[in-house]
This record gives structure tokens, sequence and C-alpha cells, in this order.
């Protein structure tokens, strides 16, 4: 009979002596009832917060006298993943975060619909990050669309983005034959015979490229983020703008950049697209 039991040992030095690690199930409720024939039991929450049981309720092993969360420790909404200790909540379509006790700030990245292309191509959707945004209640969540192509007329500005108070402007659409439009990131420039048509402006991104006034005719590149669109050449179109790098996801990721410039049936070539766009 063994008086103290071990595991991955052959000397247990205590009632209970584990050489390695212990993994702990994660409780969305009380596990047990916490009682007199409990007392000292610990549990794991949601959140990965130790509890334990002083005999009649359930404690924070951080401070011994807060009551514990268990459901109450989730947040809801969007798509969860976990990266670094860190829950991240992707939102690729409109819907609500809902928040609970002891969440307060949360990391915030907002970026709006990508503008829709046309001889210009479209610029990046805008872009708002925060470190630390206060929350006290459920966050409403909208997710702008991309803008419409324009056929035979300039590209429909995206549409805007928002968490709570914080809103991210659609990026401008790309021009035809025009300046191209404005928006979060302003869109390329359009395309005509002797005609130089600047790139939109931007409203917190960075400003379209402009087409090409000479045969064969490359279009601007659409804005981006972190950077302005190319101007287009003779033969080429404008590079995208590039986007701004975030870890929010867990790992380095550029976001909102400009597309590139269109090529033409003139011959001219297609630009590259902004990094972290298109």
């Amino acid at each position: 009979t063994l008086t103290k039991p071990r595991i991955g040992t052959t000397s247990p030095k205590t009632t209970l002596d584990i050489n390695g690690t212990m993994k702990l199930a994660k409780n969305s409720a009380a596990p047990l009832v916490c009682d007199a024939d409990h007392d000292g039991t610990i549990a794991l929450t949601m959140l990965r917060k130790m509890c334990v049981c002083d005999g009649a309720n359930w404690r924070s092993m951080m401070d011994s006298y807060s009551g514990c969360s268990w459901s109450d420790s989730v947040t809801l909404g969007g798509t969860i993943t976990y990266s670094g200790g860190y829950t991240i909540h992707t939102f690729t379509s409109s819907g609500t975060l809902t928040t609970v006790a002891g969440v307060s700030f949360v990391e915030v990245l907002v970026i709006g619909g990508g503008g829709g292309g046309s001889e210009g191509v479209g610029g990046g959707g805008g872009l708002v990050y925060r470190n630390s945004y206060s929350i006290s209640g459920p966050i409403t969540v909208t997710v702008g669309t991309g803008g419409a192509a324009g056929a035979g007329a300039t590209g429909t500005q995206g549409g805007s983005s928002s968490f709570g108070d914080i809103i991210a402007i659609g990026g401008g659409g790309g021009g035809w034959m025009s300046v191209g439009g404005s928006g979060g990131s302003g869109g390329g420039g359009g395309v005509n015979d002797g005609y130089t048509y600047a790139g939109g402006l931007a409203a917190g991104g960075y400003a379209g490229g402009s087409g090409a006034p000479v045969n064969p005719y490359g279009s601007g590149g659409g804005g981006g983020a972190g950077g302005v669109g190319a101007s287009a050449t003779t033969g080429a179109g404008g590079a995208g703008g590039v986007g701004l790098a975030y870890t929010i996801s867990g790992t380095s990721q550029y976001y909102s950049g400009g597309g590139g410039g269109g090529g033409t049936i003139q011959g001219a070539s297609a630009g590259a697209g902004g990094t972290g766009g298109g």
C-alpha cells in the first residue's frame, strides 16, 4: 500500500509528489458545491484563474476574498482564438462583443472596407488601433463591406467599420477617367489621354497615386494605412501603398494596404499590391 502517492518519482517527499506537470480542466461553472467537506479544493476558471473553496464559498486565489467568476469570466462574439495567454475575437461580419465582470479594457484594431476598383484601384480601408480601450458592457461591432467596382464609373467607397465609438472610414474608390475617390485611404487616379488624374485624398490613411497621361496608360495605386499609393508611369500601374503591421492576432501581420494600379489593353502592366492589401 502506497502511503505517499507519487507520479514520475520513486521517492515521494510529500503526501502527493508529482515529478512533472499537471493539467486542470477549465470550468464554466463551479465544479462542485463548496462546503466543509470540500474545504481547500482548487479549480480553474475558463480564463485560467485559480480558485479555492474556503468551506463555504469559492474564492479567488489572487486575493483570497474576491468571489470566483466561472462562466462570467468569458467574453463572447466573433471568432475566438487564443495566443500568448490572450483571448482574441475576430469579427468578419457585424455583431456584438459581450463583456463581463472583470474585463474592463481591451486592445482593438478596426479596419474599414476597401474601396471598389475601376481604372484606378481602391484605397485600403481606414485603420484605427487602440492598445487600451475602456469597456463596461456589450459593444456593437460593425464591419464595413468592400466598395463595388465601377463599370464606366468611379468605384464606390468602402463601408465604414466601428467598435463602440471607434470608427474606421472605408477606402476611396478607384477613378474612371477621373481623380480617385477619397476615403480612409484614397483610391488611385484613372487614365485618359493627355490628363493626369490625381489619387483620392485620405482621412487617416494615405492618398492614392495619379494615373499616367501617356499611352500605354497605367492607373494610380491605391493608398494604404502606412503609405501613399505610387503614381503610374507610362507602361505600368502604380504600386499600392503599404499597410501597417500589428501583432494583435498573435503574430505580426500587415493590414489595410492599397491595391496595385491596373494595367490596360494598351499594354501597361499592373502595379504591385501594397503589403497588407491588394
